[in-house]
């Protein structure tokens, strides 16, 4: 995304989500997870969900990159050496 990590952390919207972050996850363990660990995790879930449904004026700048073609993915010839190994011992 366009805008960086630190920059979202500290929009209040986002605060108040990592903390009920926290809750959940801490609740979860049956101990407190810590703040740091809470920001990292919901970052690495949450995040660019929150970005499109918050801020879509961010999510418009960033361009997905193209999905390469059936046509265009390479194909490793592995088969082919396989059989040509059988071939050869069948022969031999």
């Amino acid at each position: 995304m366009v805008i960086s990590k630190t920059k979202l952390l500290k929009i209040p919207e986002v605060i108040n989500e990592v903390s009920r972050h926290l809750w959940f996850e801490s609740e979860k363990a049956g101990y407190d997870v810590g703040r740091k660990y809470a920001e990292d995790d919901w970052y690495n879930k949450y995040s660019k969900e929150w970005i499109r449904y918050n801020l879509p004026q961010e999510a418009k700048k960033v361009k997905e990159a193209p999905k390469p073609k059936a046509e265009q993915v390479k194909k490793k010839p592995v088969l082919a050496k396989a059989k040509k190994r059988r071939a050869k011992s069948y022969t031999a």
